[in-house]
């Protein structure tokens, strides 16, 4: 006899129901160091919001390469120390630009900003929901109570 049962005590596992995402993620890329929208992400982002449900939860994820930025720190005339030890933070600030501006985007499209939630991994999740390695850069925008990756 287990001694939660011997005190008479019920032990209660509560799941949360599983619930998809309401449509596929829309994956937008970037030129490499780059915060600007491109007019195949600005496609991807209004086909988004089209099919947007309002009321639903949006998340924007924001990601950025290593490489990408190591090459901006460069151009900045960084040394190959400064590249190494700033690139993962440069990255986060990139992945924080990026998410800002396709939130601005999307709230241009009639998404309701308070929806809206942006995070930023920087290079922390080097491949996108595809499994595609990440060489550019990219923002993921999920709709649905699961939203995020």
């Amino acid at each position: 006899m287990r001694w939660w049962t011997a005190i008479g005590v019920a032990a209660v596992v509560l799941a949360a129901p599983a619930v998809a995402q309401t449509q596929m993620p829309a994956v937008v890329t970037f030129k490499s160091g780059a915060d600007a929208v491109t007019p195949a992400g600005r496609a991807s982002l209004d086909a988004f919001a089209k099919r947007y449900k309002p009321g639903n939860p949006v998340t924007i994820s924001g990601h950025a390469t290593l490489t990408e930025s190591r090459a901006a720190i460069k151009a900045d005339g960084g040394t190959k120390a400064e590249q190494e030890q700033s690139a993962p933070s440069y990255a986060v600030g990139l992945s924080q630009r990026r998410a800002a501006i396709v939130r601005g985007y999307l709230a241009g499209r009639g998404i309701p900003n308070g929806v809206m939630t942006t995070q930023a991994f920087g290079a922390t999740r080097p491949a996108d929901p595809t499994g595609k390695p990440d060489t550019k850069g990219r923002v993921e925008v999920t709709e649905g109570p699961t939203s995020g990756w």
